[in-house]
C-alpha cells in the first residue's frame, strides 16, 4: 500500500509539474519537501522496525549463552562493571554490527580494557526498562545507544580473547605506565576514555555544566585543526624565510593536513558516535572551502544534521545530537547577529563568543535535561579559555611526544605531567566552585520557566536593539509569571500512582496537590536510586507537596531511597514500623482515612521483615485501596481472624510480596476479593512474580490483574461512583518504544 501511494504521488507530481509551468518551481520544492519527508519516515520505520524485531526474539532468556563482542564503554561501580559490547556473536550468531549489548559483571575479579575481544558466558534478555513519564528515560538511553540486550556474566566465566594491540591501545598503556598526576583527565581528553571517573567526578562535572569539556566533540576537533593549521602556517613561514620554493596549493594542503590530525584524533577517541559526527562536519565544511562553494549558514546547519543522522539514525534518541547542534546554530546565529557590528579584537571575540554561547545554552540544555546549572557559564567562561589555549594544547604535544618513543620518552612524560598537573589544579579550582556555590549548581526549570528563559534571551541577544525591549522583556517575564501561578481549585477526586520500579515498591497517593510516598523503591551500589530518579521528578513535575513517607518495611526494594529522601525532601514526615506505623494507627489525611491493619507493636523479633510490614487500607466513604506490604500467608490469615469483610474489601489491591506463592493464600484472596489487583514487580524477574497460581487465583474471582512491568506508571482515579485507570506504555504521551512493552 504503501509502495502505491508512493507511486501515485510521483506519477501526481510530475503530471502537475508539466501542467502547471507557471508553478513549475514552487512544485519542484514541494516535491523535494515531500520526497524527503517520506525518505525520512521510511528510514524511521526501517530503523525502529529492526529494533523491536531484535528486541522480539528472547529464545534465550533464562538460558545461558556464549558471547563474543568488542568491549566498547566500560564503568566501574563499587561491586561491579558495567560492559558495552559491539560485534557481538551470540551462541555464534552475529547480532549485527550495529547493535550493542549491555552486560553487569558482578565481583570482577579480572580486569578488561575498551577495544579488546571477549568471550564470555553470561544470560541475557531484550533490553527493557521501567516507563515512567518523567526522569531518565533508560528506555530511551538504550535506544540512542543501540543496546538491544542487557544481561549479566556468569560468575567469573568471562575471558580475553584478543588484546588490543592497536596503535590507540599502545599509547594509553603508555600514558597508564607514567602514572601522571590528573591522568584520568587526562584519558579522557586523549582517548575519550572516562571510566577513570569516580561518581563524585560525574556529578561535580553535571552541577557545573562541565562535562562537555571532557566528551571528545566539536571542540576538540577544532582545536586541533587550528593547532595544525597553525603548525603548517609556521613552517610555511620559515621556509619562505629560507628560501624553500612552495607549491601554489598550500592552504588547500593545509587543510587536508587538518582534516588529516582532526580524523586521526578521532582514531584516538575510539571513533565516538558524537566525534564522528563532528568530524563528518568538519569535512564538510573543510569540501566547501576547497571547492569555494558558497552556502547559507541555515543550508550548512541542515545538510549538517542531515549527514550526523545518516550517519548515526539513532543519535536523535540522545541528547548529545541536540546539543551539539543547538551550539553550532547558536554561533552562526551570533555570527550573523553581531557580524560588523563591533570591533573586537581576537581575545575579545573568543570571551564574548563563549559567554554567549553558555547563556543562550540554558534554554536548550534545560529544555532536554529538565534542569540548568545557573553557575555553568561564569564557570566555563574561566574554564574553556584555559582548556582551548592551554591545557588541550599541551596535552596533544605530549601525546605527540609519546608516539615519537624512545627518542622523546623524557620530553613525552615532562609535558604530559605538566599537562595532567594543570589539569589537576583546574579541576580541583572547579570541586571547590561547586562546594562554595553548591546551591546554585543545578536548578529544575519548569515548562513556564524554560519559556521566560528563552523569550528572554531571544529579545535581549537575537532581536536588533529597539527602544523598549527591556520594557518588552518584563512585561514578557510578568505574562508567563502569571501563567505560573498555582491553580488551588481542586475537585473532590484522589489519586494512587503505582510508579514503575522494577522489582520493587513505590506508590504515591494523591489530592488537592498534597502527596504521601508509601514505599521508595530500591537503591544500588553504583549510587542510583529510584528515590531521586523516578519518585522526585514525578512529584517536582506534578507540582506535589509531599507530606509524609510510609515505609512498610526495610527491605531494598521497598526502602532503598531512604538515604536519598534525607537529602532530596528532608523535612518530610517519615513513619516506619518503629513508629507510628503500627497496628490500630488512624490517621485523616485530606479526605481519606488511613488506618494501620499491621503490625502489632514491639513485636519484631517475632516475626520475619516481611512478615512485619506495614499493611496499610486507604478509603473514603466509596473506595478502599489495601497496600500490604510483603506480607505472607501466615500474617494473612492473622488479618482475616482480627477484621471483618469490610475492612479487608478492596477497589484496588497491590498483590502482596510482588505476587509471590507464599502470599495471596486463597483465603485472603476471598476475603479482599478485590475489582483491580497490581503486582508491582519486575519484567522477567529472577523469581518467577507473579506466580501462576497465585494469578489464577484472582482470576478466579473476576479481579481485573495489572502487572506494573508490562505497563508502567500506572494510576487511579477515584471519584465518588467511579474509578477511572491510565497505563502508561499504552497513554498517547508515551512513545513508541514503551509501547513495544506493552504486552
Amino acid at each position: 500500500m504503501l509502495a502505491i501511494a508512493v507511486t501515485g504521488f510521483i506519477v501526481t507530481i510530475i503530471t502537475a509539474y508539466f501542467i502547471a509551468k507557471p508553478l513549475q518551481k514552487m512544485i519542484c520544492n514541494a516535491g523535494l519537501v515531500s520526497l524527503s519527508t517520506i525518505a525520512g519516515v521510511l528510514m524511521a520505520a526501517s530503523v525502529g522496525q529492526s529494533y523491536q524485531t531484535l528486541q522480539q526474539q528472547g529464545g534465550e532468556i533464562q538460558q545461558d549463552v556464549t558471547i563474543q563482542g568488542r568491549i566498547v564503554g566500560f564503568q566501574h561501580y563499587p561491586d561491579y562493571d558495567r560492559i558495552i559490547l559491539n560485534q557481538v556473536l551470540i551462541n555464534h550468531q552475529s547480532l549485527g554490527r550495529n547493535w550493542s549489548v549491555l552486560l553487569n559483571y558482578y565481583r570482577p575479579e579480572k580486569s578488561f580494557a575498551v577495544g579488546q575481544q571477549i568471550n564470555a558466558r553470561a544470560r541475557i534478555k531484550p533490553a527493557r526498562a521501567v516507563a515512567n513519564p518523567y526522569g531518565f528515560d533508560k528506555q530511551q538511553w538504550y535506544l540512542s545507544r543501540a543496546i538491544v540486550k542487557t544481561g549479566y556474566i556468569r560468575g567469573q566465566a568471562i575471558w580475553l580473547t584478543t588484546p588490543d594491540v592497536s596503535l590507540r591501545g599502545k599509547l594509553q598503556a603508555r600514558l597508564d605506565e607514567l602514572n601522571t598526576s590528573g591522568d584520568q583527565w587526562l584519558r579522557a581528553l586523549l582517548f575519550g576514555d572516562r571510566q577513570g571517573f569516580s561518581q563524585h567526578d560525574w556529578a561535580v562535572l553535571q552541577r557545573t555544566g562541565t562535562a562537555h569539556l571532557f566528551a571528545i566533540s566539536g571542540l576538540h576537533l577544532m582545536i586541533v585543526a587550528a593547532a595544525s593549521f597553525w603548525l603548517i602556517k609556521l613552517l610555511t613561514s620559515i621556509a619562505i624565510a629560507v628560501g624553500v620554493p612552495l607549491p601554489k596549493s598550500v592552504l588547500v594542503f593545509s587543510i587536508l593536513a587538518g582534516l588529516a590530525c582532526c580524523t586521526f584524533y578521532a582514531y584516538l577517541a575510539g571513533w565516538q558516535i558524537a566525534v564522528v559526527r563532528a568530524l563528518a562536519v568538519v569535512c564538510l565544511v573543510a569540501v566547501a572551502y576547497i571547492f569555494s562553494h558558497r552556502s547559507s549558514r541555515l543550508s550548512l546547519l541542515i545538510f549538517s544534521l542531515l549527514l550526523s543522522i545518516l550517519l548515526n539514525p539513532l543519535a536523535v534518541y540522545g541528547i548529545a545530537l541536540y546539543l551539539s547542534v543547538g551550539a553550532v546554530a547558536i554561533i552562526a546565529i551570533i555570527h550573523w547577529r553581531f557580524a560588523g557590528q563591533y570591533h573586537l579584537s581576537g581575545w575579545q571575540t573568543f570571551i564574548f563568543m563563549q559567554l554567549a554561547l553558555c547563556v543562550l545554552m540554558l534554554p536548550l540544555v534545560a529544555g532536554l535535561m529538565g534542569q540548568v546549572s545557573i553557575i555553568a557559564p561564569v564557570v566555563n567562561l574561566v574554564v574553556v579559555p584555559v582548556m582551548t589555549m592551554l591545557v588541550i594544547p599541551l596535552s596533544l604535544a605530549g601525546l605527540l611526544l609519546l608516539m615519537l618513543e624512545p627518542y622523546a620518552s623524557w620530553s613525552a612524560a615532562l609535558v604530559l605531567s605538566l599537562s595532567g598537573t594543570l589539569l589537576e589544579w583546574l579541576m580541583g579550582q572547579v570541586v571547590n566552585i561547586d562546594h562554595w556555590f553548591g546551591e546554585l549548581s543545578s536548578r529544575t526549570v519548569s515548562l513556564q520557566g524554560l519559556a521566560v528563559l528563552t523569550a528572554g534571551l531571544a529579545i535581549l541577544l537575537l532581536f536588533p536593539a529597539f527602544k523598549g525591549r527591556f520594557y518588552l522583556l518584563l512585561v514578557s517575564v510578568l505574562a508567563w509569571g502569571s501563567a505560573t501561578i498555582k491553580d488551588n481549585t481542586y475537585n473532590d477526586s484522589w489519586q494512587i500512582h503505582f510508579l514503575d520500579v522494577g522489582q520493587g515498591s513505590a506508590a504515591l497517593v494523591t489530592q488537592r496537590g498534597q502527596a504521601i510516598l508509601i514505599d521508595t523503591g530500591a537503591a544500588f551500589a553504583s549510587g542510583f536510586n529510584f528515590l531521586s530518579a523516578v519518585i522526585r521528578p514525578f512529584i517536582e513535575a506534578r507540582g506535589l507537596i509531599l507530606d509524609k513517607v510510609i515505609v512498610s518495611h526495610e527491605d531494598n526494594d521497598h526502602a532503598g531511597g531512604l538515604m536519598a529522601l534525607a537529602a532530596d525532601f528532608p523535612a518530610t514526615e517519615l513513619l516506619t514500623t518503629s513508629d507510628e506505623c503500627v497496628m490500630g494507627t488512624v490517621q485523616k489525611w485530606q479526605s481519606l482515612t488511613i488506618t494501620v491493619l499491621w503490625p502489632p507493636p514491639a513485636m519484631a523479633e517475632q516475626y520475619s521483615d516481611n512478615n512485619y510490614s506495614c499493611v496499610i487500607a486507604l478509603s473514603d466513604d466509596h473506595h478502599r485501596v489495601l497496600l500490604p506490604g510483603d506480607i505472607e500467608a501466615k500474617v494473612e490469615q492473622q488479618l482475616i481472624a482480627r477484621y471483618p469483610a469490610s475492612q479487608l474489601a478492596a477497589t484496588v489491591l497491590l498483590a502482596p510480596h510482588h505476587g509471590s506463592k507464599t502470599s495471596s493464600s486463597p483465603e485472603f484472596v476471598s476475603r479482599v476479593a478485590p475489582d483491580y489487583v497490581v503486582y508491582s514487580q519486575g519484567w522477567l524477574n529472577r523469581w518467577g512474580f507473579p506466580h501462576q497460581a497465585v494469578v489464577g487465583r484472582y482470576q478466579a474471582l473476576g479481579s481485573h490483574a495489572i502487572q506494573l512491568s508490562k505497563t508502567g506508571y500506572l494510576w487511579f482515579e477515584f471519584n465518588q461512583q467511579t474509578v477511572d485507570i491510565g497505563e502508561y506504555r499504552r497513554s498517547l504521551s508515551s512513545k513508541w518504544f514503551h509501547k513495544t512493552f506493552s504486552n
